[in-house]
């Protein structure tokens, strides 16, 4: 599989505390609707991707979020 293939098969959904989830194809795309619905008062209830780094890349986010509002 290419680099391109693997992009446009990349998958990433976010549950919501609204009852709302949604599909994203990047992470940049995510952490910036993350954070708007974050200062809403809307926050992250589930993440599933196709690729386990950008899991763990999106929990880190989450942290950071979360501490940056504790601090």
């Amino acid at each position: 599989m290419s680099n391109w293939e693997t992009i446009m098969n990349k998958e990433i959904i976010i549950d919501f505390s609204n009852n709302k989830s949604m599909i994203f194809k990047s992470i940049s795309y995510a952490t910036a609707i993350i954070t708007n619905y974050f200062y809403d008062g809307i926050v992250v209830k589930g993440i599933h991707c196709s690729d386990t780094k950008d899991t763990q890349l999106l929990q880190d986010y989450l942290e950071g979020l979360h501490k940056s509002i504790n601090t």
